[in-house]
């Protein structure tokens, strides 16, 4: 807000290059005056007027400035904030009593207000009339579930303290730094329509995003180093940096050392099945192989055949284990990998299993029973007695 003097001339400065960080950022032309919200202190019964008779830019503060050639725009009263809705009840638009030409010898102002009423009223006009009657925005899927909407519907957005219907145009999984459940509005259409509502403004920016103009662009590198050296930035994050931290350390110390004691469990209890279960079936086949002996079976072929059993079952039982263990994988790491917020990561996790580490350790779990059935075939081979396991088998 600007104070003006009570009469007279005077020139109002806005520093549009604060709104957006200058010198970090600066405002992308072309730019429009959106609606002028005036603050009176008017005596009840007296008036005043507010004429706006030309507008000029300059870089800086302490530069020259340009005047600039633009025609009246369209004005519309607009009920302020506090005033409940309607038209402004102590304004008017003045016509031009000066013809085509000002006292001076100049263009028409490019606005000419009248106001009264008591103290403290306010008076607000925007230009292009009261704007778009909703704003569109982009919403995501678990925002349009919250929210029990579709695509094409309108729902309610609270800006700047004031509800603003938001017209769903598209639906997204996620939003960059936003997560799962969020909108963005266009904000234009939003700062037009809040402005025709007595001159709000949209809520200040929190977070910037600088785009780079190819993957060597030096700018947003260079932009992020001046932020860090200054003290009011509290968090600057790169692309690049962001996508190497996620590739380098995927998972923190916790989750990594509980992965890892699980595997190593698994590993451990499924060799140990694996063994129990051939030198259990060893056993059993040995009472059936001491018949076939007797009935003039070859020991070889009994003992290829033992073997050959134990690789079947051990094989159908490592590939089942290792496509449920990628399976499990695939799905718990997305769930315990999370920004510092808390939040899940956008993009999200690509899971990578590595082929070759993970068909290595397979293999190292089988080793264990297939080794067992070999070598319980071999003994069972060379120290077999076929007599006695008959009579073993006519006892039972």
């Amino acid at each position: 807000m600007v104070r003006l003097p009570d009469s007279g001339d005077a020139t109002a400065a806005f520093n549009v290059g604060s709104l957006v960080d200058a010198p970090v950022g600066s405002a992308a032309p072309p730019l429009s005056i959106a609606g002028v919200l005036v603050s009176h202190n008017t005596s009840p019964g007296n008036a005043g007027q507010l004429a706006v008779r030309g507008i000029s830019v300059a870089r800086d503060g302490s530069g020259p400035a340009v005047p600039l050639r633009v025609t009246a725009p369209a004005w519309t009263l607009s009920a302020p904030a506090r005033s409940g809705g309607g038209a402004s009840p102590n304004g008017i638009l003045l016509p031009d009593d000066q013809g085509h030409q000002d006292a001076s010898g100049g263009a028409p102002p490019l606005l000419r207000l009248g106001y009264n009423g008591g103290a403290g009223s306010e008076v607000a006009v925007t230009t292009g009339g009261a704007g778009a009657a909703d704003v569109p925005g982009i919403a995501t899927h678990a925002y349009l579930d919250a929210v029990d909407a579709k695509v094409g519907d309108v729902v309610p957005v609270t800006l700047a303290g004031t509800s603003v219907p938001v017209r769903i145009t598209a639906a997204v999984g996620s939003l960059p730094t936003a997560g799962d459940a969020a909108v963005a509005v266009d904000a234009a259409t939003a700062g037009r329509l809040l402005a025709a509502r007595g001159g709000l403004e949209l809520p200040p920016p929190d977070e910037w995003w600088l785009p780079a103009a190819s993957a060597h662009d030096r700018a947003p590198a260079e932009a992020a180093a001046e932020l860090r050296a200054g003290a009011r930035t509290q968090r600057v994050e790169l692309r690049e940096e962001v996508a190497a931290g996620l590739l380098d350390d995927p998972l923190s110390a916790g989750p990594q050392a509980a992965l890892a004691a699980l595997a190593l469990a698994c590993a451990v209890l499924a060799a140990i099945g694996f063994a129990a279960s051939a030198a259990a079936a060893a056993r059993e086949r040995g009472r059936e192989f001491a018949i076939l002996l007797a009935l003039g079976a070859p020991r070889r072929d009994l003992a290829r055949t033992a073997a050959a059993e134990s690789g079947v079952l051990v094989g159908l039982g490592a590939g089942v284990g290792l496509a449920l263990g990628a399976a499990i994988v695939h799905l718990v790491v997305p769930l315990v990998v999370l920004t510092p917020a808390a939040r899940r990561p956008v993009p999200e996790v690509l899971v990578d299993l590595p082929a070759g580490e993970t068909l290595l350790l397979t293999a190292a779990i089988a080793a264990v029973p297939l080794l067992s059935a070999v070598l319980g075939s071999t003994r069972n081979r060379n120290v077999m007695n076929t007599a006695a396991r008959l009579r073993h088998v006519e006892e039972m």
